[in-house]
């Protein structure tokens, strides 16, 4: 299976940095540096809910939809019309992604790194539960309007090699129930009292 490249949706935050613009200019739109503590989502470009990000000077540019290389090429074409020999580098700062089923903590998480795993993102919904079955897990990625499903089983050392273990913006992570789950010894005692008193309540309604 063959790696894919990220499409951009909106909420993604991009890095965009445009080194050959005058020194006034260039801390407009670089947003590289990041000072102590700050979260990097505050420097960066979140695409709106239209698909766009909004850059100074240059204004609008429609994001989601297209890879990061497709926005730096159409922001490189509009930021040569202003400057000449630009140098422009745009990064994805940070996606969502969601994880399901059987985890401490299903919900949907932001990623701040680049190279988010498949078990970072478990991580991040505070791993699997003992009911899970860590060999159905699957990783739901949806490409061109195409929902695509692979299986997973995380006992596999082919998992750190595989093309999907690396995150992309808005993945889902299931993990499935495991067909069977422990039983409390207490619980066989509970089902056969609770069966006996059902038997002698019926018994109880023909005998009146």
């Amino acid at each position: 299976m063959a790696d894919s490249v990220p499409i951009l949706r909106s909420g993604d935050v991009l890095n965009i940095s445009i080194s050959t613009l005058p020194t006034s200019q260039i801390n407009t739109y670089s947003n590289t540096e990041i000072g102590g503590g700050t979260m990097p989502i505050l420097n960066g470009y979140t695409i709106s809910d239209a698909g766009t990000i909004q850059l100074p000077v240059i204004g609008k540019v429609t994001a989601v939809g297209k890879t990061v290389n497709q926005v730096r090429e159409e922001i490189i074409a509009l930021v040569e019309e202003y400057f000449q020999n630009a140098s422009v580098k745009v990064h994805l700062l940070s996606f969502t992604v969601s994880v399901l089923g059987e985890v401490a903590q299903p919900g949907q998480y932001t990623i701040y790194n680049r190279q988010a795993s498949l078990l970072d993102g478990l991580a991040l919904g505070g791993d699997m539960l003992p009911s899970a079955d860590r060999k159905a897990v699957f990783l739901i990625r949806t490409q061109k309007g195409v929902a695509t499903r692979y299986p997973i089983d995380m006992q596999q050392d082919d998992l750190f090699t595989a093309p999907y273990f690396y995150l992309q913006p808005n993945d889902v992570i299931y993990v499935e129930p495991a067909r069977y789950r422990s039983i409390s010894p207490i619980q066989p005692w509970t089902i056969a009292i609770s069966s006996l008193s059902v038997l002698a309540l019926i018994l109880n309604l023909f005998i009146n």
